[in-house]
């Protein structure tokens, strides 16, 4: 995980139980046994709380191997991908790094 302050586990996993959008952009929730992160107002069914790993964006939870929500679809959400760029949200989705090729997409 991240050493940025976080809001506390229960907080977050109730924001995302709840689909609060009032912490929209203050974390990215991240589903261990799916290995994908989404939005916290994601339609898809909500993975049980120990399963659930909380980073501070995006790109952090792509850098620790997880994809984006194939239903939530959060890079978009957020004006991202850069126009001529979703060829590469797709070779992350069908190939997520892990080890040291996550070094490769920056901080």
């Amino acid at each position: 995980m991240t050493s940025t302050k976080l809001p506390d586990h229960t907080t977050m996993y109730q924001a995302l139980v709840n689909k609060d959008t009032n912490f929209e952009g203050i974390f990215s929730p991240a589903s261990r046994p799916r290995a994908f992160f989404a939005d916290q107002v994601n339609n898809a069914r909500k993975p049980k709380p120990e399963n659930v790993e909380y980073y501070t964006s995006a790109s952090e939870a792509i850098r620790h191997g997880y994809r984006p929500c194939k239903v939530c679809h959060p890079m978009e959400l957020m004006d991202f991908p850069p126009p001529g760029s979703k060829w590469l949200l797709k070779e992350i989705a069908a190939d997520p790094p892990s080890g040291s090729n996550a070094d490769l997409l920056g901080p």
